[in-house]
This record gives C-alpha cells, structure tokens and sequence, in this order.
C-alpha cells in the first residue's frame, strides 16, 4: 500500500537548503524525498532507544 503524501511547507535557513540539496543530489533523491527520508531514519533511531530502554 502506497503512504499518502501530504506537502508540508516549512521554513529553514538557505545554509540548510543547499546543503539538503546537495546531499540530495549525492543520494539521487529530490529534495522533498531528502528531507523525508533523513526524517524516517530519524524517527527509527528514536523508536529504537525508546525500546531498548523498555
């Protein structure tokens, strides 16, 4: 089953944008799939202390 995307306008700084896109481009991803993948990676590390610690 395909996730639903949602577009999610946010405001960050140019420094963080170009280094986004540049490491996008590292990654052959878009932009958007950048930001949303380094966000799934980091809220797996979180989940997973979260249940080391239970």
């Amino acid at each position: 089953m395909k996730k639903k995307l949602t577009p999610t306008p946010v405001v960050i700084t140019d420094d963080l944008k170009a280094y986004l896109k540049h490491k996008a481009i590292d990654n052959a991803r878009t932009l958007g799939k950048e930001i949303a993948s380094r966000l799934e990676e980091s809220k797996a590390r979180e989940q997973a202390l979260l249940d080391e610690k239970r």
